[in-house]
């Protein structure tokens, strides 16, 4: 594993996107959001999996062009 690889709370994650903890509780439990879940650990994310995440329904006005 990369050692500079940061993985996030449940918490941290929910402060990211700008929700509640539930939100991400609830998409994880439906699988729509990427996560690791480990024993002993619990449930992790990371930033690069949720911003990949976010990209896949990006929707720009026609003529737009930026980059996350």
């Amino acid at each position: 594993m990369n050692k500079s690889l940061k993985l996030m709370t449940v918490r941290e994650a929910a402060d990211y996107l700008n929700c509640h903890q539930m939100t991400i509780r609830k998409m994880i439990s439906r699988r729509e959001i990427p996560h690791i879940k480990k024993s002993g650990i619990g449930i992790r994310l990371r930033k690069e999996d949720l911003e990949a995440w976010l990209e896949t329904d990006l929707r720009l006005p026609d003529g737009w062009n930026i980059t996350i």
